[in-house]
């Protein structure tokens, strides 16, 4: 069970901050700065300093709120009946053996966290979906380093957790979709450190576990959409390389279909899906295996033509950052574009798909890297993560002039 542990932990959400870490000579090659804004990182990018923009997009501003009671990094969030829910994670600043079950709700009309029953099971680098107003938290590591198969289910008017079906394997670094109420759990690393194909689905009214198609390519560490009713698997790590591949799975007939690879292999990127289209944004390529490249490139796929077209790089390379859509833009926050182990980035920028075009936003007040964000009337909710040297507990919102 300890070399089981060992494993599974080095092949986790940060294995690869772990990599660029060890790694003398390309920690050399990059400009290391203790301001976590600086823009002066090695990237696949041409250029990306603010005397080169093509415009500043000065619109907003970032406002601190109310803290959390507990700083978290690697935990999740959920929004029910217009509150922010944070759950689990560590408030540890480079470990995992203080997992946390903790969870906190968020008013945003009070400015104010409440603590809430604790989850049944200490849970990091897990997933959330809601469902009919309850929120599922499934898989993941506990506090040990086990990694996890059990689900649990809350109840925000009882304020009560309770223990679900469990997954036929265990999971990290995994993914979530709900289609028709139902939730799909994706790929992942399982035992042994062992990636994932499999596929599940989840049936709330029978509370059952249904094994479904595989995908053709086991993956972690990749992104999901839906596009009218199916899945696209996109990108991630299989066996420590990166992935361009893609395939799209019909609930409907249990199917996966391979579709038109991305130009670029990534790993902890993110996408999201627009009017009918899917960009898949930043994240880094460790085409090699070893070294990894950080990207500032987005690709943007249409089903209906199952073609990817490269559109206009981001300013700032960066990768584990995270993505909110607001009014059909894209909003890119913090991150890391740095090998220096946990550097995190305060930068924000917008892209707007109908001009093609990044747009630099105003900073956050805190670096953050395995945070989390929220969407609550049209405001971006950044909350904890991980700045410099120490888990956070800060909360800051964007509020849109």
């Amino acid at each position: 069970m300890q070399a089981k542990k060992i494993i599974g932990l080095c092949l986790s959400a940060a294995f690869f901050l772990c990599t660029a870490a060890c790694d003398p000579s390309r920690a050399a090659t990059v400009p290391v700065s203790e301001n976590t804004n600086s823009f002066a990182v090695k990237s696949s990018s041409a250029d990306f300093s603010h005397t080169n923009m093509e415009k500043e997009n000065d619109k907003g501003s970032w406002v601190q709120k109310a803290p959390m009671s507990t700083a978290r990094k690697w935990f999740q969030t959920a929004v029910v009946n217009g509150k922010i829910y944070a759950m689990g994670g560590t408030d540890e600043y480079d470990g995992y053996s203080h997992g946390l079950s903790t969870v906190e709700e968020y008013d945003p009309m009070l400015d104010h966290w409440a603590k809430k029953a604790p989850m049944l099971s200490t849970r990091l680098n897990f997933r959330t979906e809601v469902i009919d107003g309850k929120i599922y938290a499934i898989g993941g590591f506990n506090g040990q380093g086990d990694p996890l198969s059990s689900m649990e289910e809350y109840d925000s008017e009882s304020n009560k957790w309770i223990a679900k079906a469990s997954m036929s394997a265990v999971r990290t670094d995994f993914q979530t979709e709900v289609i028709d109420g139902k939730i799909y759990a994706i790929g992942g690393i399982g035992d042994y450190a062992e990636f994932l194909s499999s596929v599940e689905e989840y049936d709330p009214r029978s509370n059952t576990w249904t094994t479904k198609s595989s995908m053709s390519v086991p993956r972690a560490q990749f992104q999901t959409a839906v596009v009218n009713g199916k899945i696209y698997a996109i990108g991630g790590n299989s066996d420590n390389k990166a992935l361009l591949s893609v395939e799209e799975y019909d609930p409907q007939i249990n199917k996966w279909v391979k579709k038109a690879p991305m130009a670029t292999p990534r790993i902890a990127f993110q996408a999201q899906s627009i009017a009918g289209k899917i960009y898949a944004i930043g994240g880094y390529n460790n085409g090699d295996g070893s070294m990894n490249t950080e990207l500032s490139s987005v690709e943007e796929y249409d089903p209906k033509s199952n073609r990817w077209a490269a559109k206009k790089t981001m300013h700032t390379p960066r990768y584990d950052f995270q993505t909110e859509v607001i009014n059909g833009e894209v909003y890119a926050i913090g991150g890391s574009s740095e090998a220096q182990y946990f550097t995190s980035l305060s930068a924000v920028e917008v892209y707007i798909p109908s001009d093609n075009v990044w747009l630099y936003e105003e900073t956050m007040t805190t670096s953050r890297l395995f945070f989390q964000t929220e969407v609550l009337d049209n405001k971006i909710y950044a909350i904890g993560g991980l700045s410099k040297t120490k888990a956070l507990s800060s909360v800051e919102v964007y509020m849109a002039w």
